[in-house]
């Protein structure tokens, strides 16, 4: 039997427990504003988003949560943790 990804690669693991959590974030809301809809709530038709945003304290920048997994965290701490590393 063969080992799933996210078993193995921390990164993958992090990226599919967060994904997972918006998903289910995202549920949770669209069923709040369904239940209130009309009656607590005024609203016709709306889409639920969900957004994990890293803001990098360093450097000010900030990066969609998947992007900063793309990317291996903010360009500003590549090599300082790159040195460390090494």
């Amino acid at each position: 039997m063969e080992k799933d990804s996210s078993d193995t690669d921390p990164v993958q693991s992090a990226r599919d427990t967060v994904f997972a959590m918006e998903n289910r974030t995202e549920k949770v809301a669209d069923n709040h504003v369904d239940r209130l809809a009309g009656e607590a709530v005024a609203i016709d038709e709306y889409t639920v988003l969900t957004d994990v945003t890293i803001a990098c304290d360093s450097c000010g920048q900030h990066h969609e949560f998947g992007a900063f997994l793309d990317n291996g965290g903010c360009n500003c701490c590549k090599e300082s943790v790159l040195h460390k590393a090494g």
